[in-house]
């Protein structure tokens, strides 16, 4: 999974042609918080397909595994 940012998104690529942005606020330690609500639909190409909530929490699984091998 690939992690990128601005100062209030955050995309999310699964590296098999899902992506997903979703809104949050980057805090002063370089701390991203997502708002999890934001996470409503894939982005192009797939934005007809469902995002369901099980799908989300496996995203954020998988984002707490790849931040916590950065650190």
């Amino acid at each position: 999974m690939k992690i990128t940012g601005e100062k209030s998104y955050i995309y999310f690529d699964l590296e098999n042609d899902y992506t997903l942005k979703a809104e949050g606020e980057l805090l002063y330690n370089n701390t991203f918080i997502v708002f999890k609500d934001s996470m409503e639909k894939w982005d192009p190409h797939h934005e007809n397909e469902e995002l369901s909530n099980k799908q989300i929490d496996e995203i954020i699984i998988g984002v707490k595994k790849c931040t916590k091998r950065v650190k």
